[in-house]
Order: structure tokens, then sequence, then C-alpha cells
């Protein structure tokens, strides 16, 4: 695993940076905190969900575009929406500003930590598309396992795929090489 203790990472392709404010190793397990900082017109994650842990989404400063089952709403600075776990939800920063949102995962979800580290460590090195996507299928699997993401509608499709992808024996080996390379470690050792 990668020792850095660099707390800030940055995607070169959607100019998304994420702070990780304390980890799910540092909270034994109660809660993942990182802060995101959307630029401008940013498209967020596909319609999701996650199976084991929540998300509590503190708007910062500016506002996102937040749909949590069918419903959807601007999420203002000051305001702080729940999603549920195995809720439906998606955000994007669809204003002309960029917009800065706390995210708590509730319990704690390293996984989660590893795929947005692992995804930002792709797009520095070229590994992505236009989109931000990974190149390779297995690199995407890992992610969506590693992250426990879930989508829905026609992104099923993708999901089921993935599923199958999944179950080959070069996911773990992949998966371990994409933690050792580009995961995440704020413990001194």
């Amino acid at each position: 695993m990668n020792n850095t203790i660099d707390r800030t990472i940055v995607n070169p392709v959607s100019g998304e940076q994420v702070t990780f404010i304390c980890t799910s190793a540092e909270t034994n397990g109660l809660k993942s905190v990182i802060e995101i900082e959307l630029q401008p017109n940013a498209e967020g994650p596909p319609l999701h969900y996650h199976k084991e842990y929540s998300e509590t989404f503190r708007i910062l400063e500016g506002e996102i575009f937040l749909q949590i089952g069918k419903e959807q709403k601007r999420a203002r600075k000051g305001e702080t929406f729940t999603v549920e776990k195995s809720q439906i939800h998606s955000f994007k920063n669809e204003s002309a500003k960029p917009a800065r949102v706390e995210v708590t995962l509730s319990p704690g979800h390293e996984g989660f930590e590893n795929a947005i580290s692992i995804l930002f460590g792709l797009s520095k090195d070229g590994l992505v598309s236009a989109k931000g996507l990974p190149k390779k299928l297995i690199n995407l699997a890992v992610i969506n396992k590693l992250s426990d993401s879930h989508f829905t509608g026609v992104f099923s499709l993708v999901s089921s795929i993935l599923k199958f992808v999944i179950k080959s024996h070069k996911m773990e080996m992949t998966q371990n090489e994409l933690i050792d390379k580009y995961g995440r470690n704020f413990t001194n050792n």
C-alpha cells in the first residue's frame, strides 16, 4: 500500500478534488469522512446505491443537484441530506461555481476510500477515458466492488457485466495490484 500521508488527491480528468478528513481505520470503522470539491458543471456518478453504508452530504460551499430516489433537489450551503443504505442516489454540480461537499459514510468503508484513490490514480496515469471511466473493464469492476456501488437503469447492464468480471480469477490479483499502487494508508508505518 502507498505509504503517503497526503490527504488531498486531485482527479486531472474531472478536476475533482478529494480530501480525506478521517478514514475508517482512524475511527475504528465508525465512519469515513471526505471533502469533495466539484468543479462547475461537473457530472457526478450515475444513479446508484450502496448496501453497506449510508452517506450524509453536508454542503460547505456552493450548491449541488442531488437526487435521492425519485426526489430531486438543489442542496445549498449549510444544508445536510442523508442517503440511507440501498437508497438510489446521484449528485452533480450544475452551477457555474465550484461546490464543496463533506460526505460522511456510516459505517466507515475502507473499500470506498481505496476506490476513490484508485480512480484518481488511474486518471493521473492516463488510464481513463475522456469521461473519467477506467479504460480496462477489470479496473472498473475493482472500483465498483471496493466502493460497494450498484448501478440502476441503463447502467445496471454494466453492473451485470461487472459481476461476471468480478468472478474471474484475475480480479483479486488486479485488486491487490491497484490497492498497492494507488491505495491510501494514513497510519505511520
